[in-house]
């Protein structure tokens, strides 16, 4: 500023320090933007302009002895309206449709990679699919985490006889051993000077369910260098399965079926190699020493285990595939994860599909736990009258199906974060509710911009307001769908009818289906 004596009055006034911005003023604001007072010095130097917030200086600070000029310019365009929806659309079908921009990205590529290493690594031993684990460029953790694991092992133990169930724990690990899931290390076995990783033993209660414990082992758990072995291992592409596509598969036609793999991650060998990373620590006496076991099986909190586990069964169905067509591209199509459901027209082709799958499965010792079917010929739940399908609750005997959750509880003080809480209880994946559901969105996002902290108490109206919200959710729990798309008498393929609208608050689809 000194460089320029016409701005020597009005130094003083300039705030020139610097700081965050504290407020933006659009175009729109018109008196924002009329000059009260204007001073200037020299052609092409900087000008002061004083408005209704105080002075500000336009334009470059250098010496006027210089004699180097610049010219700053802004380009400004227009887009057409045309343009523009192209470019929403665009944007919309990133991530859904392959483009020629994608084509060839880093991440198709890496993808590529990943498959390929993993059907090269994709062997059958003695009928069962092995599988070596996709480490990164850099390969497993080089390090032993024994030491963290050990001080692991004896925190959970502490917590285990707290809850009153260490025992129940050490019934669970010794039916892995039994299972031939996991084996005892051979003391000679271990060197902790040597590459190895131990996973520390956690358990989920569930007092509720049939299954009380659950054993985890966490990949996630950090090293001595802050990885986790999750760090070490690729990720890969997603093989799973669309879930509205399998659940319309389980819609479509007279005769419906479902069934769950049992322990089907457990089922895949890992290749010998990579099982001493897969190691961990228990003991059934705290006074005894640890014992090492090793997983033999692919561990469930592997990050690419889900990967892993849907290709083993697409290998399986591929394999399959001159001998059972049908059946393969049912494996292939409608298994989500463990989960398979489908439908058939008649009672006899439904038993004639499950039969062929039932065959598939077998040769890697895959098993379907039970078939649950809406015909008896084909269930195999002892009579049970309900099953699980994907979030959803079917009653096979009226062949209709509920939102799985039966009824929210009472709250009698809500905050934010108790309302995101419940809406998000209200798992709907094929939207059937949503026409009623999005309100309950649309209050949420009225909680969002008014401000409110996560755990603060909301006013008595929106409590009122969330409190019927809670009755209107629970309405909607008891409602019951026809689980049938296809009427029993339909003809030829069905007609789309697809109807859109939308609002200031929300927008919306729906299709229907129209037979002949």
């Amino acid at each position: 500023m000194g460089h320029f004596t016409h701005l020597k009055n009005v130094s003083d006034k300039l705030h020139l320090s610097g700081g965050a911005i504290d407020l933006l003023i659009g175009t729109d604001f018109v008196d924002a933007f009329v000059n009260i007072h204007t001073v200037s010095g020299e052609p092409r130097e900087p000008i002061a302009k004083r408005n209704c917030f105080g002075w500000y200086v336009l334009g470059q600070f250098k010496s006027n002895t210089s004699v180097t000029s610049e010219i700053q310019s802004i380009e400004v365009g227009t887009v057409s309206a045309v343009e523009d929806i192209k470019k929403l659309l665009h944007q919309d079908l990133l991530g859904v449709k392959p483009t020629k921009l994608c084509t060839c990205s880093e991440n198709v590529l890496r993808e590529s990679k990943f498959m390929k290493s993993l059907a090269a690594s994709t062997t059958l031993v003695d009928g069962r699919i092995q599988v070596k684990m996709p480490w990164k460029d850099g390969g497993p953790p080089k390090r032993s985490n024994y030491d963290i694991a050990l001080k692991r092992m004896s925190s959970a133990e502490k917590s285990f006889q707290k809850k009153g169930c260490f025992k129940v724990v050490d019934e669970e690990v010794q039916k892995l051993v039994e299972q031939n899931f996991v084996t005892k290390v051979p003391p000679e076995q271990i060197d902790h000077g040597k590459s190895e990783w131990y996973l520390p033993l956690q358990a989920v209660f569930t007092p509720e369910r049939s299954t009380k414990v659950r054993l985890v082992f966490d990949s996630s758990s950090k090293g001595h260098d802050g990885l986790l072995l999750n760090n070490h291992l690729k990720k890969g592409p997603n093989f799973i399965n669309s879930l509205l596509d399998v659940l319309a598969a389980w819609r479509w036609n007279e005769v419906a079926f479902t069934g769950d793999i049992r322990k089907m991650f457990n089922q895949v060998l890992v290749h010998p190699d990579d099982q001493v990373y897969h190691r961990f620590l228990w003991r059934n006496k705290t006074t005894d020493s640890p014992t090492v076991y090793q997983w033999l099986r692919l561990n469930f909190g592997d990050k690419p285990a889900p990967d892993i586990a849907t290709n083993a069964i697409n290998t399986l169905a591929k394999l399959s595939q001159a001998e059972f067509l049908e059946a393969a591209k049912e494996v292939h199509d409608h298994l989500y994860v463990d989960d398979i459901g489908g439908s058939r027209e008649t009672t006899a082709k439904a038993k004639q599909i499950t039969n062929d799958i039932d065959t598939i499965l077998k040769k890697g010792y895959f098993q379907i736990k039970a078939w649950h079917s809406n015909q008896a010929e084909i269930d195999q739940s002892n009579s049970e009258r309900y099953t699980d399908l994907l979030g959803l609750r079917w009653d096979k005997q009226t062949d209709k199906f509920a939102l799985k959750k039966n009824k929210l509880s009472h709250l009698d003080v809500l905050s934010k974060r108790r309302c995101l809480g419940l809406v998000s209880q209200l798992w709907d994946p094929i939207g059937l509710v949503l026409p009623v559901a999005i309100k309950f969105r649309i209050d949420l996002q009225e909680l969002w911009s008014s401000g409110y902290d996560w755990d603060e108490i909301l006013p008595a109206s929106i409590q009122s307001k969330w409190k019927e919200n809670v009755q209107t959710m629970n309405h909607l729990l008891a409602f019951e769908f026809d689980r049938k798309l296809k009427p029993s008498h339909a003809v030829g393929v069905p007609q789309v009818h697809g109807f859109c609208d939308g609002g200031e608050k929300a927008y919306g689809a729906v299709i229907f289906l129209r037979w002949e």
